[in-house]
């Protein structure tokens, strides 16, 4: 396996683990950090591809945080009842 597939793997194995508790961690963490930038720059993407990716990033984050805060609210309501 190739480095630039070796990267690409890295970036979407971190996306799909933002959908799991367990490992959501980890993944912020990972496009946090440099990492996210050297596995981009390793796997060929553009600079238009990185802000695409970084931009799609925070979107499955500010669904994930509406989500959760969702789910919240309506577990509270059911208390109330």
């Amino acid at each position: 396996m190739g480095i630039k597939k070796l990267a690409e793997g890295i970036i979407l194995q971190s996306i799909e683990d933002l959908w799991d508790t367990s490992e959501r961690g980890t993944s912020e963490q990972f496009f946090d950090s440099d990492g996210v930038s050297i596995c981009a720059e390793l796997a060929d993407m553009s600079l238009y591809d990185e802000v695409k990716l970084f931009n799609m990033v925070q979107d499955i984050l500010k669904n994930n945080t509406l989500e959760r805060s969702y789910q919240e609210a309506i577990g509270q309501e059911k208390t109330l009842h």
